[in-house]
């Protein structure tokens, strides 16, 4: 797959992306609900252990959390995807925010 990205031609690998995308949009809202909130739970954890910030990816699932924790303001976040939401995480001045951006193509 690494040497195709370098030959073919970006219009070409967005659409395998969005293909690809597509195809594992198979599994129901309920099922990705589920592996954002096993995802949070193990950011929560990870949280409890002393971190300030838990970011995950690959559930495309956008969602930020923040709380106050005995070692400040903590967050975990679940980033959303650059295909169908056009989302990414956004840091500034110790906060998190899930912004969006519209599509260029």
């Amino acid at each position: 797959m690494y040497r195709l990205q370098k030959v073919l031609p970006l219009r070409m690998l967005w659409a395998v992306a969005r293909i690809s995308s597509e195809a594992s949009q198979g599994r129901s809202r309920e099922q990705v609900e589920r592996l954002a909130e096993k995802m949070h739970a193990f950011a929560a954890r990870k949280i409890g252990e002393g971190l300030d910030a838990v970011v995950l990816g690959h559930c495309h699932h956008p969602r930020l959390r923040e709380w106050s924790a005995s070692q400040g303001n903590v967050a975990t976040a679940t980033l959303g995807d650059w295909i169908k939401d056009f989302s990414y995480l956004y840091y500034d001045k110790g906060r998190f925010q899930i912004l969006t951006e519209p599509p260029r193509i």
